[in-house]
Formats: structure tokens, C-alpha cells, sequence
């Protein structure tokens, strides 16, 4: 399975009214759930927790002199909620003793493993409706400093005007497409190391642990890809609150001209796609092995 199916399948649900397992997965809430539930009635305990994240956000935007380094917290809440979501999606089947009854139904291996995890990120749409939301608008803001960027990416060239102002047309739209693209695989490549190490573990404690870990494991080797490709061929220095919070296409776009910037995506989505299609290998070979 390639990150687009996966995103049609799994994130937006485009068969989950005709797959049984995802209505069953949607009447069984996640583990989370319940700790979600008691912190939403400690009142206290949460104007505390805010307050003390508003400070240390606060220092940390001044210290790293970029508001970007606010997004960290959040983005290292969602690898969580992923892991807790999706690590134990297939040990809770084993340890109830339904993984082989699952396995007997007239469903193939695949549909069944789309069904659980749709149906375990089903209890985290909105969450995902607010991050759909917030990426496209970082999208339209990539896509206006590309914009900007233009004139300085062509400066001193022979190009003829009519060249630059084609480019000017198009750069904003392919880098804001670029951005959404790359921020949706890199959100698949995090679902499924949290959904692969989740299967890999032999007990629903160990799952919750693995998945979590291999979703925070999943961000971090993506600002490490874009560290090496940055040191290898860029200019300038690595911007790793930039690299860590909108991802390897904004940061390329800063550091390099329009060829590099070109290579450097193409090469970073295909290293991924080959990630995200082990993976899901790993899924389905440890599934079958159940």
C-alpha cells in the first residue's frame, strides 16, 4: 500500500461504510479515552499544565527566536496520540482472543488491518480536521514565500522574462502542493511505524509504549533525512525548529535554488514512500504471523 491509498483508506475513510471492522472499531473507544475524559474534568489541573506551557513556550519563542518552536508541543502531542491510538489496534484483537476469528471472516488481511486503523483514527477526526486545517494554511504561506523567493532564485540569470514570469505564476502552487504533500506522507510514515511497532509488541503495555516511541522515532528521522540533505547540498546552516515543525520541503525551500530544491523534495518523498511501503509490509507479514 503507498501513502495515497492509505490516506484515501485510512484517513479519509473512503470505504469505511462498506468495511465491518471499521464500524466495529468506531463502537470501541481507545485507551486514551477514559485519561482524555478525567482530564477534561480536572479543571485545576489543566489552567496549571496551561500556564506553565504558556511560560515555557513563551521563554522557549524568545531563546529560539522563532514563534515556529510553539508547534514542537503540539506536534509531539499528536506522535502521541498516534501511538496510543494505533500501537495497540492488533494486540488488543490477541489478547481477547479475536485475532483468529478476524483472520477466518471472509475479509482479506488488508481490508481488515484498513478497518482497524481507520477505525481507531476515527475517535481523532477533529483533531485531524484542525491539523488538515492548519498544514493548508501553512501551504498558502509557503506558497506565498516561494513567491518572494523567485527574484533571488533567478538573480544575475539570462533567463528570458517571460521564463521568470511563468515561474512566478506557477512556483507558489507547487510549493504549497509540495508542502501538503509532504506533510501527508510524513503523517502516513508516523501512522504506520506507530501501527507496525504496535504489531511487533507482545502485550497491549508494551504496544502502547512501542507505538508511541516508533511515531516520535518516525518525526525525528525525518528532521535527521532533512539534516543530511541540507549539510550535504545547501548553502547556509540547518534550521532544526524549521526542519522539525513544517517539515523538509519549507526548510529545502530556504536553502536551496530551484534545481537542488526540485531534487531534494523528489529524492526526500521517494526515500519515503520506500519507508512507508516496508512498513506497511512489516504490518502485514506480522499480522499474518498472529
Amino acid at each position: 500500500m503507498n501513502s495515497l491509498q492509505f490516506l484515501q483508506r485510512v484517513i479519509v475513510f473512503w470505504d469505511a461504510a462498506e468495511n465491518p471492522i471499521f464500524l466495529r472499531m468506531t463502537s470501541h473507544p481507545p485507551v486514551w479515552r477514559g485519561m482524555a475524559a478525567w482530564a477534561a474534568r480536572s479543571t485545576g489541573l489543566i489552567l496549571l499544565l496551561g500556564g506553565m506551557g504558556c511560560y515555557v513556550g513563551t521563554a522557549l519563542a524568545f531563546y529560539a527566536s522563532s514563534v515556529l518552536v510553539l508547534l514542537i508541543p503540539l506536534l509531539a502531542w499528536w506522535a502521541l496520540l498516534l501511538g496510543l491510538t494505533l500501537g495497540p489496534v492488533i494486540v488488543q484483537e490477541r489478547e481477547a482472543f479475536t485475532w483468529e476469528i478476524l483472520l477466518t471472516t471472509p475479509l482479506d488481511l488488508e481490508r481488515i488491518l484498513v478497518g482497524k486503523a481507520g477505525g481507531a483514527l476515527w475517535w481523532l477526526r477533529d483533531v485531524i480536521r484542525v491539523i488538515t486545517g492548519i498544514v493548508l494554511l501553512f501551504a498558502l504561506g509557503i506558497g506565498l514565500v516561494s513567491l518572494v523567493l523567485v527574484p533571488f532564485s533567478f538573480e544575475g540569470s539570462d533567463f528570458p522574462g517571460q521564463v521568470l514570469c511563468a515561474f512566478s505564476v506557477l512556483l507558489p502552487l507547487i510549493g504549497a502542493l509540495a508542502f501538503i504533500a509532504d506533510r501527508a506522507q510524513h503523517f502516513v510514515l508516523m501512522a504506520l511505524a506507530a501501527l507496525a511497532a504496535g504489531a511487533l509488541a507482545p502485550t497491549l503495555r508494551a504496544a502502547l509504549v512501542a507505538g508511541t516511541v516508533a511515531a516520535l522515532g518516525a518525526w525525528l528521522a525525518d528532521v535527521a533525512l532533512g539534516v543530511v540533505a541540507i549539510t550535504l547540498f545547501g548553502a547556509g546552516g540547518v534550521d532544526a525548529v524549521l526542519l522539525a515543525t513544517l517539515g523538509p520541503a519549507a526548510a529545502y525551500l530556504i536553502e536551496f535554488a530551484p534545481g537542488p530544491l526540485v531534487g531534494a523534495t523528489l529524492a526526500t518523498l521517494l526515500l519515503r514512500e520506500i519507508a512507508v511501503r516496508a512498513l506497511w509490509r512489516i504490518v502485514l507479514r506480522t499480522a499474518r504471523a498472529s
